[in-house]
């Protein structure tokens, strides 16, 4: 379907002959309204012969908007390493850990507080562990350089909370007029099509942008697709969010928003960047869990919103100081995990090898870069890591073999003077790679440098061979005059 959309689209396509595909989308109307004729949503079927093929001609169809690199940003996010016991000690610590390095407190702009800060899920308040409040968060973050962000859940509301239970007008109801329940467990949702709804939205952000902050992260959207019926009447759940964002950007001026879990069906910058994967942890499990949400979505950058990876962590055995680095890991001794637990947080944690295969993806996005570690924790080597992508480039590198594999191995970033190419090798064992440049399209380079060593490849018989470890990457790079 063809963003963007009003309503909800299950598709499917199912083989009926050797020569024959049949294909069923189904327009899920809600039942806010009674009409006589309903229209579906546009569609767009490709004939390309590869996968990289069809996605390219997909992204031809939305305007590319130009942005410049210093309009990415760039900084520092809380959630990775302390999930919900965030406090206002550990915000200062990772400040002054950035200030006292050079080449950190010279590129981090920004520094979000993630969840942990509030009360609780619908009475924005911030805790015990934020005293002062979060003026005094945002003096703090200020009065050290950087710009205040901060998280929120503005849909989600603690079934006992006080506007569950003293506002419930402000809630989606089900067809039995109750509140709909929100499938992240134990809350309801708000209803942004709602006058009081609209009320306590105006009224939150209002508030934080009064206080200071100028970058809003907006999680757990997702929750809306699931309505089948607003406030107000002709309603689809993509109108439901763009409205919400529309409330948001109306009280938070030009500030930063970052959707996180905002549908790209909600269609071209609701808001200015957008996550593209599911979370990332230090764990090899989560790189591959990310990447295959990236391979599908590199292609919205610029042009549905500036694409954003997931933080940009790096700790791990060989690069921190600490010995354990990471939060209680509930599958850490799990001999057979069955189901989610195969992938979140599971198995060891980063070695410096996948912890640079990580720092090369964040990179190849071209989009935003969020520190997440204990940056006073990391040793040198983790340092050097994360100090290398401080300069995003705007622009997102492609997937040249998608659909060949599992995984892609090549990724080729197209700058305005060179190329970088990204290798990975995502076998558990050694690999013999091998890039045939003609294959795909490209002249054969004089010299190749590697971006991280300054090793010189030469290529043989149009190709550029190389011997990668377990989970090991190389990116490269080469001159367009060459």
């Amino acid at each position: 379907a063809l963003y963007p959309l009003k309503f909800n689209v299950n598709c499917s396509v199912v083989r009926t002959t050797r020569r024959q595909l049949c294909f069923t989308a189904v327009t899920d109307f809600n039942g806010n309204e009674v009409k006589n004729a309903w229209q579906s949503e546009a569609f767009w079927i490709s004939t390309n012969r590869t996968m990289y093929e069809a996605v390219e001609s997909l992204a031809s169809l939305y305007e590319e908007k130009p942005i410049k690199p210093t309009d990415i940003p760039v900084g520092w996010n809380s959630w990775d390493y302390y999930f919900r016991t965030v406090s206002l000690d550990d915000v200062i610590e990772n400040m002054e850990a950035i200030r006292k390095d050079p080449d950190l407190s010279e590129s981090i702009k920004y520094i979000v507080v993630d969840d942990g800060w509030s009360h609780n899920w619908g009475e924005w308040q911030p805790n015990y562990r934020f005293p002062g409040g979060l003026e005094r968060l945002a003096e703090e973050i200020k009065s050290r350089g950087f710009i205040p962000g901060i998280w929120t859940a503005p849909l989600q509301i603690e079934a006992l909370s006080y506007p569950a239970m003293r506002t419930p007008e402000i809630l989606i109801k089900n067809q039995n007029g109750d509140p709909l329940p929100s499938d992240a467990g134990g809350h309801y949702l708000v209803d942004p099509t709602h006058p009081a709804g609209k009320k306590f939205l105006q009224e939150l952000y209002t508030r934080l942008y009064h206080i200071g902050f100028r970058l809003f992260k907006i999680d757990y959207l997702r929750s809306l697709l699931k309505v089948q019926k607003f406030y107000e009447k002709g309603v689809g759940p993509y109108d439901a969010l763009r409205e919400l964002f529309r409330i948001i950007r109306d009280c938070i001026k030009d500030s930063h928003i970052i959707g996180c879990s905002l549908p790209k069906e909600c269609g071209p910058f609701v808001a200015d960047s957008g996550r593209i994967s599911v979370d990332i942890h230090n764990h090899w499990s989560h790189v591959e869990w990310v990447v295959d949400s990236i391979l599908h979505n590199y292609w919205l950058h610029n042009r549905i919103w500036i694409n954003d990876p997931d933080f940009l962590i790096v700790r791990g055995m060989d690069t921190s100081t600490e010995k354990e680095t990471n939060v209680m890991n509930p599958n850490a001794n799990n001999p057979n995990p069955v189901g989610l637990a195969k992938r979140w947080r599971y198995g060891p944690v980063f070695n410096e090898i996948e912890a640079k295969t990580w720092t090369n993806i964040v990179m190849m996005t071209g989009g935003s870069v969020f520190l997440g570690d204990r940056i006073a924790m990391l040793n040198e080597k983790g340092l050097s890591l994360v100090k290398k992508a401080l300069k995003p480039t705007g622009i997102a590198a492609k997937p040249l073999d998608l659909g060949n594999d599992l995984r892609p191995f090549y990724w080729l970033q197209d700058l305005n003077d060179e190329y970088r190419l990204l290798i990975i090798n995502w076998n558990h064992t050694p690999n013999k790679m091998s890039f045939d440049f003609l294959h795909y399209g490209l002249s054969v380079p004089v010299e190749i440098k590697d971006v991280w060593s300054k090793t010189i490849y030469c290529t043989s018989d149009n190709q550029l061979s190389l011997d990668l470890g377990p989970h090991e990457s190389a990116l490269l790079a080469w001159s367009k005059t060459l």
